[in-house]
């Protein structure tokens, strides 16, 4: 177990270390109209020699800018067609479980959660339109918005922490102001995606959990 964690550590800080950018951002997390923690992510492509793809590394903060936040931050490194590769999820110092990992192999997803007092590991066969989500880190919806499709898609949604799995259909359908389009989420997990013409998030709500996502300008 200690191997797999180091093996897959290495790749995902290789793959980040990557310094093409394709898309970067902060993002303002807010609950009922209060900012309650602030998001910075990158999207970047694999490096040359590696199996093409493409990785957002993510780290939200919740709390005090100067001190006592809380950290959360996300690794997810995909294949050209979006499928997943590998996913690294760490967690604050006050949690029992203070890292997730994930990777794929012949359809099959191994998940393992790493904590102070115990590990555990669990395995599922999952089909091809399948996201890797985290309750405190909201960039991975990108994925999600990559799926959608104008007649709908059906995707599977997995929190690897809790072993959560979702099903949910996203929904395409183009703006007439912006140049964009927008993302309808209807099923497990319902809310909307506002995506700009270059294909990068720029909005994200979720009505159930009265959160609302809004990118910030540079």
């Amino acid at each position: 177990m200690k191997r797999y964690g180091i093996i897959l550590v290495g790749i995902l800080q290789t793959t980040a270390a990557s310094a093409q950018v394709l898309d970067q951002g902060t993002l303002s997390i807010r609950q009922d109209g209060r900012e309650i923690g602030r998001e910075q992510f990158v999207i970047r492509p694999s490096r040359r020699g590696e199996e093409p793809g493409s990785t957002i590394s993510t780290t939200a903060r919740f709390g005090p800018a100067d001190s006592g936040g809380r950290d959360f931050t996300a690794i997810l490194r995909r294949n050209p067609g979006g499928g997943i590769m590998a996913f690294q999820y760490d967690l604050p110092a006050t949690e029992a479980t203070r890292r997730v990992l994930a990777a794929t192999s012949d359809g099959r997803l191994t998940i393992r959660l790493l904590g102070t007092q115990a590990e555990s590991a669990r395995q599922w066969r999952i089909p091809a339109a399948t996201v890797l989500l985290a309750d405190s880190v909201y960039a991975l919806f990108a994925a999600v918005a990559e799926w959608a499709t104008p007649g709908g898609a059906v995707v599977t949604a997995i929190y690897p922490r809790t072993g959560q799995r979702i099903e949910l259909t996203a929904t395409r359908r183009e703006s007439a102001t912006n140049g964009g389009h927008h993302v309808d989420m209807d099923g497990g997990i319902r809310g909307t995606m506002r995506i700009d013409d270059r294909g990068h998030l720029q909005e994200l709500m979720l009505p159930d959990a009265g959160v609302r996502v809004v990118r910030r300008p540079r």
